[in-house]
């Protein structure tokens, strides 16, 4: 069956949806029953709460995908290439672009029709560790903050780095130093367009789109555990 995409209208550029892993409602059976061989056996291979991670990310992006595309969840072609999720399209048939990012008991799932995309989530610590990661300017910037925004603002930074490393597909084979995130996470960087995605308090979260988009006019939407049932 050829896959195909509904063109988005320009506020639908990026879709997101927030997926709450500590809901004791998700149905981990169903949620297994969604995915391939080899996506289960990924699963498995972790501890318990990295299997109900990995089974609620992936069996949540082939329900959205599969609504999208109008096919039955199991049957999304989802493959994995660079340890990131990509959609194998037919010929001529629009692109989509993929994302997912988990943090504490939260995730996000993100699809981009027609550009290519990284997302990603960060629970904020009081105490996050060293600063190798971070850019001299980022470190001048950090430091000019209130003492009480430093540990989101620094947050902050580490997301907008890792959407863009996920979006160019080199994730951290490139070192995060070399990625100079725009004050208040939100800018041009390259040819990637970078703003931060509204989530709830105690998360902040980034996405890095090849092409101009608007982030005040962008949802979050909610994945419920009844749609994978």
């Amino acid at each position: 069956m050829p896959v195909s995409m509904r063109a988005p209208r320009r506020r639908e550029r990026l879709l997101v949806w927030s997926v709450d892993l500590a809901d004791p409602r998700w149905d981990e059976d169903a949620a297994a029953a969604r995915l391939n061989p080899e996506e289960r056996a990924a699963a498995d291979r972790g501890t318990a709460p990295v299997r109900r991670r990995r089974l609620l990310v992936r069996s949540g992006l082939r329900t959205v995908l599969g609504e999208l595309l109008g096919l039955p969840p199991e049957d999304v072609p989802l493959a994995v290439r660079g340890g990131r999720p990509v959609l194998v399209r037919a010929r001529r048939a629009p692109a989509a672009g993929l994302s997912c990012s988990a943090s504490g008991d939260l995730a996000l799932l993100a699809v981009a029709p027609g550009a290519e995309v990284g997302v990603d989530l960060e629970r904020v610590a009081p105490d996050p560790g060293g600063d190798e990661w971070l850019a001299a300017a980022e470190v001048e910037r950090l430091a000019r903050r209130p003492r009480d925004r430093r540990a989101a603002d620094r947050a902050r930074c580490w997301t907008g780095k890792e959407a863009v490393l996920k979006a160019e597909g080199t994730g951290l084979r490139r070192p995060p130093c070399t990625v100079v995130t725009p004050p208040g996470g939100r800018g041009r960087l390259g040819h990637w367009w970078l703003a931060p995605l509204p989530v709830p308090s105690g998360w902040v979260a980034s996405a890095a789109l090849d092409r101009r988009w608007d982030p005040e006019r962008l949802t979050l939407h909610t994945l419920a555990p009844e749609r994978l049932r």
